[in-house]
C-alpha cells in the first residue's frame, strides 16, 4: 500500500479541474466507471462497467464481483478505507438490476454513494456505440 492512500487528488477532464471535495469525488468516480469505454480499463488496474459487462462471464454472480472489486480498486486511492456492497435483482422480465452501496472513510468523516444499475443501462450503451460505429452488428 502507499503512504499517500487518501491523500490523492482526482484530476477531473471536465471544468472542475482537480476535485478534492470527497463528496464530489464519490459521483464522479463512479461516472468515471460507467461512461469509460473496455479499452480505457487498460490505463489502471480497474475494469470500466463496460467491460465488465462485455467480458465473457455469464454467471451474474462473478459479475456482481467483477464488479466490487473494479469499484474497490477505483476508490482506494482516494479514500483511506473503501466498502463495496453489490447486489442483484432479477425483475419479472428477466433483468438484472445491480444495486451498488460504496461506504469510504477519509480523515475521519464517512462518505456514501448507492446507485442501481441494470441491464437497460447495458443495452443503451451497446445501442449508442452502435450507431457511432463502434460495434458490428
Amino acid at each position: 500500500m502507499s503512504s499517500f492512500k487518501g491523500s490523492v487528488v482526482f484530476p477531473s477532464l471536465s471544468g472542475d479541474g482537480y476535485v478534492e471535495d470527497r463528496n464530489v469525488l464519490m459521483s464522479k468516480l463512479f461516472e468515471m466507471f460507467l461512461a469509460s469505454d473496455e479499452s480505457q480499463s487498460n490505463y489502471t488496474q480497474s475494469q470500466s462497467l463496460k467491460g465488465i459487462l462485455n467480458s465473457e462471464t455469464v454467471d451474474e454472480y462473478s459479475r456482481r464481483e467483477d464488479i466490487r472489486k473494479a469499484l474497490v480498486i477505483l476508490y482506494e486511492p482516494y479514500y483511506d478505507t473503501v466498502e463495496v456492497s453489490v447486489n442483484i435483482e432479477t425483475t419479472e422480465n428477466n433483468m438484472s438490476v445491480y444495486d451498488v452501496s460504496i461506504d469510504t472513510v477519509y480523515n475521519g468523516e464517512d462518505y456514501a454513494l448507492n446507485q442501481n444499475i441494470s441491464n437497460d443501462y447495458y443495452t443503451n450503451i451497446n445501442k449508442f456505440d452502435y450507431m457511432l460505429g463502434n460495434l458490428e452488428n
